[in-house]
C-alpha cells in the first residue's frame, strides 16, 4: 500500500457521505485523454494518429461524483482498450 492511500480512501469516503452516497461507488467511469508533450524526456512518448498528438495518455477513472479513483498514465500509441486493462490491472477492489 502506497503512503497515503488509507487517508485518500477515507477521504473519498468521507466525500461520498456528505453528499449522501454510499462510501464505496457502485458505478464508475473511465476515458482516456491524450496530451502533447512539451519537451523530450526519459519517460515514454508515443503518436495518437486519431487526434493527431505526439505525447502521453492519461487514463482516468472516477466515479459518479467525479472524484478520481485511479490514474494511469501511458505512451498516447497505447490503445484505449490496453490502458483499460492497465487501470483495472491495479484496482483491487473491484467487482467484475
Amino acid at each position: 500500500m502506497e503512503p497515503g492511500s488509507k487517508l485518500i480512501t477515507t477521504l473519498h469516503q468521507w466525500s461520498r457521505v456528505i453528499e449522501d452516497r454510499e462510501p464505496s461507488p457502485s458505478a464508475t467511469i473511465l476515458d482516456s485523454q491524450s496530451v502533447k508533450t512539451a519537451t523530450p524526456s526519459a519517460v515514454e512518448v508515443g503518436y495518437d494518429a486519431a487526434k493527431r498528438i505526439k505525447g502521453r495518455k492519461r487514463h482516468l477513472l472516477v466515479d459518479s461524483l467525479g472524484l478520481v479513483l485511479m490514474v494511469v498514465v501511458t505512451a498516447a500509441s497505447v490503445p484505449e482498450r490496453a490502458g483499460a486493462k492497465l487501470v483495472f490491472a491495479q484496482l483491487k477492489w473491484v467487482r467484475h
